[in-house]
C-alpha cells in the first residue's frame, strides 16, 4: 500500500461516494456510513477538526469502501483506494489515496504513455513507473504521504482511464522493478 497525496492544503473538497462507504475516525473508532450518490463537502476548521457534510470528526478520518467495485469521486476524479482526510493546523485539508502499488500503476500508465502503444512498450513503462514509485516511497512523509499525484512524482488521476492492455502490462511485470535492492 502506498499513500498518494491527491490534495494538499486545500480549503475544502467535494466527495461523492459511488457505492457503500463508511468513514472511520482514527482517534475514536467512530464509524459513520455515507449515502451512495450523495455530495459531501469536506473541510477542516480552525480547531483541527474535519467536517464531512453534516458530520464532525475530531481527528483524521479514513473513507473505506465496502466492495471492490465501489469508488469515490473526489474533486471530480474517481478513486478506489481508501481515502484519508487530515486537517492541517491552518484550517486546510490534505487528502491521501491509500492504494496498492499495482492499482496505482493503473492510474499512472495511461497518463505516462498512450494505451494504444505496443504491449512491450507498456510493459517497459510499467517497470519504470513501478521502480520510480518504489524508489520514492516516503519522499513526502512530513506531509503524510509517499508520492504526489502530479509531475513532482508521476501523473496519477485515480481510475479515470482504465485499459485492459495497460492492466495486462502491469500484471505481467508485477515482480519486476529496476532499483537498488529491488528485483
Amino acid at each position: 500500500i502506498i499513500a498518494i497525496g491527491i490534495a494538499h492544503k486545500v480549503p475544502h473538497i467535494l466527495l461523492h461516494p459511488k457505492g457503500n462507504f463508511s468513514v472511520i475516525e482514527q482517534n475514536t473508532g467512530q464509524i459513520t456510513r455515507l449515502e451512495n450518490g450523495q455530495n459531501y463537502q469536506v473541510e477542516a476548521d480552525e480547531d483541527n477538526r474535519l467536517i464531512i457534510g453534516k458530520h464532525l470528526f475530531i481527528g483524521p478520518t479514513r473513507l473505506l469502501r465496502a466492495s471492490p467495485g465501489d469508488y469515490a469521486l473526489i474533486a471530480g476524479k474517481k478513486y478506489r483506494g481508501n481515502i484519508l482526510f487530515q486537517a492541517n493546523r491552518d484550517a486546510t485539508l490534505t487528502v491521501i489515496d491509500e492504494i496498492e502499488i499495482e492499482d496505482y500503476l493503473n492510474g499512472v500508465l495511461p497518463h505516462e504513455m498512450s494505451p494504444s502503444w505496443p504491449l512491450e512498450a507498456l510493459k517497459a513503462q510499467a517497470v519504470v513507473s513501478r521502480s520510480f514509485a518504489l524508489s520514492q516511497l516516503g519522499r513526502y512523509s512530513p506531509s503524510g504521504y509517499d508520492l504526489t499525484d502530479n509531475a513532482l512524482s508521476q501523473l496519477y488521476n485515480g481510475i479515470q482511464i482504465e485499459s485492459p492492455i495497460v492492466s495486462e502490462a502491469i500484471i505481467s511485470t508485477w515482480h519486476k522493478a529496476i532499483a537498488q535492492g529491488i528485483q
